[in-house]
């Protein structure tokens, strides 16, 4: 099942304004396909790695986290689960950055390795899982794990957190199953980045620098920028509409686009690389 970098800026969305983008997620994937349910990554402290997987080996749907930073808003999302039908349904995926609060303490190559293989262990038995990602780390195609007040980890630990999880993301790709004109089925890896040459609206002319980024990548943008056409873009991706989904890519318009927004721009190029179907020869 996917893992899905998901980007969620804290420079421009409040504490509860991130937790119910994620809560959106959620519950879109929830409506979406048979996944066993969601998860998230979060940059916890050893204390919390133990306290949230006891929480969930006893069955509970919560594991109380509470704090500032990413802990504010996991301790959000965790409070409107019951509201939002998604008890049970989903989990925190603690990813140790120091031994305990405050940001103290280094973590062992041990723990980093346990909590990387539960991560896998969940992708593997039908989860999909977002890889949290916020404004300053998706410039460097980066996750955001270690950050904020903990300095623990070395260099070599931070590679090795990053080198995995992009990994997974290729490993597990995000796939969008769409079904297009007479029912034709296009699955379309929502994960991969494209580049689209940057244009001017003022000048009609291409020019740099270009943009590189996924189609998740502009989906996640428009929850900020548009919601409508965020949620006309969920919208189709529940209901498996292909035709739909590129009415929603091009939704919203302001006046002075003329041309194909960058949604179209990197579908077009996705669904231009897609195989082609097999031929079966007649004999």
């Amino acid at each position: 099942m996917p893992f899905i970098p998901f980007r969620v800026d804290f420079n421009r969305l409040s504490d509860q304004e991130q937790a119910t983008k994620i809560l959106k997620k959620f519950k879109t994937l929830s409506e979406t396909t048979g996944f066993v349910g969601a998860a998230i990554t979060y940059s916890a402290n050893h204390e919390q790695t133990l306290q949230i997987r006891e929480a969930y080996e006893q069955g509970l749907a919560a594991a109380g986290i509470s704090g500032g930073n990413q802990a504010k808003v996991i301790e959000l999302v965790e409070k409107s689960l019951k509201e939002e039908g998604l008890e049970h349904w989903v989990r925190i995926i603690p990813i140790t950055t120091c031994l305990e609060i405050g940001g103290i303490g280094k973590p062992t190559q041990k723990m980093l390795e346990d909590d990387l293989n539960y991560l896998e262990s969940l992708l593997k038995n039908g989860w999909s899982v977002l890889g949290w990602q916020n404004q300053n780390t998706v410039k460097q195609d980066e996750y955001a794990i270690g950050g904020g007040i903990s300095t623990q980890l070395d260099s070599a630990q931070k590679d090795f957190i990053q080198n995995t999880l992009r990994k997974l993301g290729e490993t597990y790709p995000y796939i969008l199953t769409l079904n297009g004109a007479e029912d034709k089925e296009e699955k379309i890896d929502a994960n991969k980045k494209v580049t689209i040459r940057g244009w001017s609206w003022r000048t009609g002319l291409f020019s740099s620098p270009n943009i590189t980024l996924s189609l998740n990548d502009y989906i996640d943008e428009m929850a900020v920028k548009d919601p409508k056409k965020y949620e006309s873009i969920q919208d189709a991706i529940i209901n498996k509409d292909l035709e739909a989904f590129k009415t929603a890519l091009k939704k919203h318009r302001n006046r002075f686009s003329w041309g194909k927004t960058t949604g179209e721009l990197i579908l077009e190029q996705l669904l231009a690389t897609q195989p082609a179907p097999e031929q079966k020869l007649e004999r």
